[in-house]
């Protein structure tokens, strides 16, 4: 669910550094909301279920910015073999839908 989390969020064109903006965020307002209860521990357990939780969203977010970026390439290139104007390489690559 959280890499599918990540996927949508690339979809929004969201940039990777977002995640890290918002772990922060959500400390600031756990330390200000629970004050004195917001002790180490209690950080450091938020600070380990945040980290997995970002890491598992990035690693969504970033293979969907792959995912959108090599489909991207592949349509240009093929619009160059149907302009006939692509290298001699790029004359073998398969149809749209064989790619993939």
């Amino acid at each position: 669910m959280l890499q599918e989390l990540g996927i949508r969020y690339a979809a929004y064109s969201l940039k990777a550094e977002y995640f890290h903006f918002a772990e922060q965020i959500l400390f600031e307002v756990l330390a200000t909301w629970l004050g004195s209860d917001f002790t180490k521990e209690v950080e450091f357990a938020w600070k380990m279920v945040s980290g997995f939780m970002v890491a598992t969203m990035l690693a969504g977010f970033v293979c969907s910015k792959c995912w959108l970026k090599l489909q991207t390439a592949l349509r240009k290139a093929q619009l160059l073999v149907k302009q006939r104007r692509a290298p001699g390489w790029l004359l073998f690559l398969p149809d749209e839908q064989d790619a993939f």
